[in-house]
């Protein structure tokens, strides 16, 4: 597999035309959130979150952390590796850091180098963190199946809104047919590896879909293992949206979880298509709207409730991140 490269190619990302043109776009979204919300009313929302929101944010987003930790371990177990739980909580800290707030998103690329430098090879790490990936996408649809199937079904009311509930119900389809296209991919995987070698492009990932693959085929076939990995990442995402749900009580938002919930975990759905750190300006976007249009609050409100949120979780990463590089241990090819 073709990944020894990461190591050599992870420092000049930060001169690379995508990490200024991040940096830009991320500073164009900083400047129109602000302005939709007005200033003063930004610096209000955020001082109301002292002490309680504060708190609440740093500690769900530690569970959350440790869920992400505990995952990794297990998928780097599976893979033959065994690693001190405690240096992948530094690295998965200080890598998560780096996915929330650089423009570059380089977390997983130091994941990979970071781990090399303490022995563990490419490969197998590599995989695991597909695995991982695999996993949080599952956890992810998951709930937004779980959320959009009780607003489709327990708020017959709130759905007559217009095209609301077409929207919930294309959804659900599309939620429905990419588990059919999972049930594919691995039941018939000789397939899928053909249509990937079929390109100089694709047949790059062969290796790694084989590797995947084989590794999601062994986890499936100890059940416990797989069915408990899989409910720890809805509890990870289920989790995370606290954030937004307690951030959102603490600014005034009417206390009803269930849309809360909703538009927080459709914002985390935006992660899916990384285009800035922490899918920054497309979950803020997602999850005022949805605030909006549930809950009938004044705009600036909502708006406020997934940027606020925002800015604690990105002080949550700096802070644990910062801890976490500084406190590594000595590299094996230091000693």
């Amino acid at each position: 597999m073709e990944t020894t490269s990461v190591a050599n190619d992870t420092k000049p990302m930060y001169l690379t035309p995508r990490f200024w043109i991040t940096a830009f776009l991320m500073l164009i979204i900083g400047i129109l959130l602000i302005q939709s919300v007005g200033w003063n009313n930004l610096i209000n929302s955020i001082a109301k979150t002292w002490p309680l929101g504060v708190f609440s944010v740093f500690f769900i987003y530690s569970i959350v952390m440790l869920i992400r930790t505990y995952r990794w371990h297990v998928l780097l177990k599976i893979n033959g590796t065994s690693v001190s739980f405690l240096l992948l909580a530094r690295v998965a800290w200080m890598a998560w850091a780096q996915n929330g707030i650089l423009p570059a998103r380089l977390g997983e690329a130091s994941r990979l180098v970071i781990l090399k430098s303490y022995g563990i090879g490419y490969s197998k790490n590599t995989t695991s963190i597909a695995l991982e990936k695999f996993l949080d996408l599952i956890g992810l649809v998951s709930v937004v199946g779980l959320m959009s199937l009780i607003i489709a079904f327990f708020h017959a009311d709130v759905t007559e809104i217009t095209n609301l509930k077409l929207t919930i119900y294309v959804l659900l389809v599309l939620i429905a047919l990419g588990f059919v296209f999972l049930f594919l991919i691995f039941h018939y995987p000789s397939f899928f590896q053909n249509m990937l070698s079929k390109t100089k492009f694709t047949n790059r990932f062969v290796s790694l879909f084989n590797d995947v693959t084989s590794s999601v085929g062994h986890l499936v076939k100890n059940k416990w293992t797989f069915v408990s990995l899989v409910f720890l990442s809805i509890m990870q995402w289920f989790t995370e949206s606290l954030t937004i749900y307690f951030i959102a009580l603490i600014l005034g938002v009417p206390n009803n979880i269930t849309f809360i919930m909703f538009a927080a975990v459709i914002g985390y759905a935006t992660y899916i298509l990384p285009v800035t750190p922490g899918s920054f300006g497309p979950f803020e976007l997602f999850v005022g709207q949805i605030l909006l249009i549930l809950l009938n609050i004044p705009a600036s409100l909502a708006l406020s409730v997934p940027i606020v949120s925002h800015v604690l979780v990105v002080l949550y990463l700096a802070i644990t991140g910062i801890i976490s590089s500084l406190t590594l241990p000595p590299h094996v090819t230091d000693k």
